[in-house]
């Protein structure tokens, strides 16, 4: 199954609304599955925005899957496109694993409760379902190839509670949320290594043939290097998180 994760990174705030006469204007909403146009009616447009913990957007299904997940982080904004597909051997061109690559947008400005990805927008809503408002994100366009949507077209992702909040896993949070040294008390150096190069491998960076970083990853299994430079790809939580614990590795 295909599969496509926009991960938006934003400060804990409140935003102040944009207007429903600025939101909607001629936009359509669209139900991309059965292709068939939405009642604007059904939609809260303007609503104010306040993000304290991460939040989860699906989009799509089948093939054709992928989320979108805004993550609290101070005051700047990140977005983050995560996207799966089949990677094939070289030589017989057969499907051999399912891999992700992603697609990086730091410091991204915002109006009211509209991101901007350079041309592309991300509006957060509420979609009335039955008579109870559900949260609800708008896309105006194709990340993965950096399009709008002809005619103003609008794609509606449904909130995810089951994939909303902080991770658990310590890896996982190193892309969510910046973390102190404390937080690494007592983690050993070979610990704090394997921390460290967990983002690399993340972004499916070619490690040193025959070494440590390499060996690791590859026996955890799910690692399919495919990059020798993943530095487009890092947030700034992410680059932050590397930069403490290369401090903390160093004092060791």
């Amino acid at each position: 199954m295909k599969y496509l994760s926009i991960f938006i990174v934003i400060g804990a705030m409140v935003c102040g609304p944009l207007s429903h006469g600025q939101a909607t204007g001629k936009m359509k909403i669209m139900d991309m599955i059965a292709n068939e146009q939405e009642d604007i009616n059904d939609y809260v447009l303007d609503i104010p925005v306040k993000i304290t913990t991460p939040e989860s957007y699906a989009f799509g299904e089948s093939e054709g899957e992928w989320t979108l997940q805004i993550i609290p982080a101070g005051d700047s904004c990140i977005v983050q496109c995560k996207f799966g597909h089949w990677q094939e051997d070289s030589n017989t061109h057969n499907a051999v694993a399912w891999v992700f690559d992603y697609i990086t947008f730091n410091h991204v400005s915002r109006t009211g409760n509209v991101l901007m990805c350079g041309k592309l927008k991300v509006m957060l809503a509420a979609h009335k379902v039955d008579g109870v408002q559900k949260k609800c994100a708008l896309i105006n366009g194709e990340f993965r190839k950096g399009e709008l949507y002809k005619g103003n077209v609008w794609e509606r992702g449904d909130y995810l509670s089951i994939e909303s909040g902080y991770a658990k896993d310590t890896v996982e949070l190193l892309s969510q949320k910046v973390l102190q040294p404390e937080f690494f008390k007592g983690v050993s150096k070979q610990r704090l290594a394997i921390l460290r190069n967990s983002l690399y491998a993340k972004y499916a960076y070619i490690f040193k043939k025959g070494g440590e970083a390499e060996a690791y990853f590859k026996a955890k299994g799910g690692y399919y290097p495919r990059h020798a430079d993943v530095a487009k790809f890092f947030t700034t939580i992410e680059l932050k998180n590397i930069a403490t614990i290369k401090e903390l590795e160093s004092s060791h």
